[in-house]
């Protein structure tokens, strides 16, 4: 039986990594091209702005993840979001959050990303274990179901 206790998720330096080549490569690209001084200088403020409220919100809204008897869940202040895990490897779990929102679901579905320096290195190795066993668990039950031979 897996358990973990309620672990806050830290901001993941190989998640701002991803962020900032992203970031980096379009504004190289952008300079690439003939672009006025004044929309540089625009386009510039404007990424510092966006990134500060990004950092900023991401730090006001703490999260937790806990894991149980019921399965893996997200804590985000009153919210309790189960995840449902889609992928897991060694750098990164992504888990898809199943919201109370149904039909925000099936038009934007929202997915967790959790790398390995979000958590600890045992509270990542649990939850590691628990994300493979969900995901051979779902392909057992969707083999099972998906089985057109039946004689």
């Amino acid at each position: 039986m897996f358990s973990l206790k309620a672990s806050r998720l830290k901001t993941s330096r190989l998640g701002v990594a991803v962020w900032l080549l992203v970031l980096v490569t379009c504004l190289v690209l952008l300079q690439g091209y003939w672009m006025p001084a004044v929309w540089r200088a625009f386009l510039l403020c404007g990424v510092v702005i966006v990134s500060l409220l990004g950092l900023i919100y991401t730090h006001r809204r703490a999260k937790y993840i806990t894991l149980n008897e019921q399965g893996a869940f997200l804590c985000q202040g009153e919210a309790y979001d189960p995840l449902i895990f889609v992928r897991a490897n060694a750098i990164q779990l992504i888990a898809k959050r199943k919201r109370s929102v149904r039909v925000v679901d099936c038009v934007w579905p929202a997915y967790q990303v959790i790398y390995r320096d979000s958590l600890g290195a045992q509270e990542y190795a649990v939850l590691r274990s628990f994300a493979a066993q969900q995901i051979l668990l779902g392909r057992h039950d969707n083999a099972k179901t998906s089985s057109y031979v039946d004689r």
